[in-house]
């Protein structure tokens, strides 16, 4: 009985680091502008951070894919050239440019995205894992 206790309270402080972790990563991508994204390509599934979200302009309850992503958010003018960029990606190139984004109050932000290709484990699809920083403030300031 007494080593349940120990494992009990091990797996609580570890959840409890976790979520420690987790409150500090939103803050911080809260403070540089930045954001993380996981794009599972089989299912296509999108998985975002809270950074992300932030820099989107949108809420965590709006769910996207890929595609939705680029054809609701991404700046017309650019949507192109995004698309092909990560088509190029996930098909094993690297993703790296500037584009625009169009949030739902119709900001329009200027981010900076990268994105690799990871391949799975034996039996698992492969992902893309992406990064953004807003960087209208420097483009701003640069104009």
């Amino acid at each position: 009985m007494r080593e349940i206790e120990e494992s009990i309270d091990q797996l609580r402080r570890a959840s409890d680091e976790m979520s420690r972790g987790m409150d500090l990563l939103t803050l911080a991508e809260r403070m540089g502008g930045f954001g993380f994204l996981v794009w599972n390509l089989e299912p296509d599934e999108l998985w975002m951070s809270e950074g992300v979200y932030e820099v989107y302009g949108m809420r965590r309850t709006t769910a996207l894919t890929t595609p939705e992503l680029i054809a609701t958010r991404v700046h017309a003018d650019d949507r192109e050239e995004v698309g092909e960029a990560l088509a190029a990606a996930a098909a094993g190139g690297r993703f790296d440019m500037v584009h625009r984004v169009v949030r739902p109050d119709g900001d329009v932000r200027h981010v900076h995205a990268k994105a690799q290709r990871i391949e799975g484990d034996a039996g698992h699809p492969a992902i893309l894992l992406g990064t953004l920083v807003d960087v209208t403030p420097v483009d701003n300031a640069e104009a």
